[in-house]
């Protein structure tokens, strides 16, 4: 089976990742590496025992043993992160509003704040302790959310908790109603709840009775079960953080398979090491490595034509050596007949 791009942490699947990270809140940020573009390793260390957070920004964050071979030298913005955080305290670690968006609270020398946003692209913000932008690995200047140092940090806006009952009622009372009742694309929107758990629990739960659905759905994310789940040929198709109703739906493809995990963070590692062999995978553009291709291809371009205009002079600067001879005879001539005051045709 031709293997999708691999799955995305959902709202939901950082909550249970959160809730493992807490065991290094009270240690120290030890070291941090930028394994590669958008690709980091955070060396943690809390109470005699080392662990590393993998961040993966836009896909994953969470606690892993499956370590990436770090650089030798630090770029630059691990330089920055460096500086103002290695051999930090971390004071918290926590979910924003139960969003793709993680913040890390560090006290060094002076506090400061480190977001990981897992949304859309991904980006690290470091911040100071109001909230100050000092460093961005990603500038955003959009009209709707600007990212940018010296700016202050904008915290998305928070929907209703899939854990809070009442006001999960709330949005399912408000949501939109089509023929066959309550609307569960539009009330996805207003619920933090991922669209793939949103459908899923929806194909158990009665959303034309708003209370009984809140409940049930609080229910739901409330009593997790880490799965990877496999095709025929032992590729991980995708994994859950809670017990679905439907998996064929949920991954889109029957799963031959599946296994529970007692850690989240090792579902993770079984998942992302499984989905990197399982299949051809599909090309996904690199905005920075399609920049320095462009960039190889127009100096390429370049070069040639330089080339080619050099042989061409190369190759007029030997016509003319060769005809020489002729050129001097008629120069000669010419001399000749201007002396004796004869015209003449050339």
């Amino acid at each position: 089976m031709a293997r999708q791009a691999p799955q995305k942490m959902s709202n939901l699947d950082y909550h249970y990742a959160v809730l493992e990270l807490a065991a290094a809140v009270g240690g120290r940020l030890e070291q941090i590496y930028e394994i590669e573009d958008d690709v980091f390793r955070f060396r943690l260390s809390c109470k005699g025992e080392k662990a590393d957070l993998i961040a993966t920004l836009g896909t994953r964050l969470s606690a892993s043993k499956m370590i990436p071979e770090s650089p030798m030298q630090p770029t630059s913005f691990a330089s920055l992160l460096r500086k103002k955080l290695s051999n930090a305290v971390i004071e918290e670690i926590s979910q924003v509003s139960l969003d793709r968006l993680v913040m890390m609270r560090l006290r060094k020398d002076e506090t400061h704040l480190l977001y990981f946003e897992m949304f859309a692209k991904g980006n690290l913000v470091l911040c100071d302790e109001q909230g100050k932008i000092i460093a961005t690995y990603n500038e955003q200047k959009e009209a709707k959310r600007v990212v940018a140092r010296g700016g202050q940090y904008p915290v998305p806006a928070a929907a209703a908790s899939p854990f809070d009952a009442d006001a999960v009622q709330k949005m399912l009372e408000e949501a939109a109603q089509t023929a066959d009742g309550i609307d569960a694309k539009d009330a996805s929107k207003k619920i933090a709840l991922a669209p793939n758990y949103f459908d899923d629990f929806s194909k158990g739960a009665d959303l034309a009775d708003a209370k009984k659905a809140a409940k049930a759905m609080a229910k739901y994310v409330s009593q997790p079960q880490f799965v990877v789940y496999y095709d025929a040929e032992g590729g991980a198709l995708g994994f859950s953080t809670v017990k679905l109703n439907d998996p064929a739906a949920y991954l889109k493809a029957e799963p031959a398979s599946s296994k529970v995990f007692d850690k989240f963070s090792d579902a993770l590692d079984e998942y992302y090491s499984k989905a990197a062999i399982s299949g051809p995978a599909k090309k996904h553009k690199n905005p920075k490595l399609e920049k320095l291709l462009k960039q190889k291809e127009i100096q390429e371009k370049s070069i040639a034509e330089a080339l080619t205009a050099a042989d061409g002079l190369q190759a007029f600067g030997d016509a003319i050596y060769l005809a020489f001879d002729k050129v001097e005879d008629v120069i000669e001539k010419a001399k000749i007949e201007r002396k004796n005051k004869i015209e003449i045709d050339i």
